[in-house]
């Protein structure tokens, strides 16, 4: 799952200056994973070739060194 947000204003006057909040959705199995994350299957070689690729695409639209990630859970009851 993949959802962007964009935030358009602050609603407090201390409120972190953020441009947009994403919410990423994975297999459970693929979080502890490199392999499984980056589908390479086992291959070590693939899962090179398939970060390289993730991270050049997300260099064109992120500010990597800004970006801050916040694991959290979802619970479907």
């Amino acid at each position: 799952a993949y959802v962007r947000n964009v935030v358009v204003r602050a609603l407090t006057p201390d409120a972190p200056p953020w441009l947009g909040i994403v919410e990423e959705g994975f297999a459970a199995e693929s979080v502890g994973d490199p392999l499984a994350w980056y589908k390479a299957g086992e291959s070590q070689e693939k899962l090179r070739e398939n970060l390289g690729r993730m991270i050049a695409s997300c260099q064109k639209f992120l500010d990597l060194d800004r970006v801050e990630s916040h694991p959290l859970s979802q619970y479907l009851f």
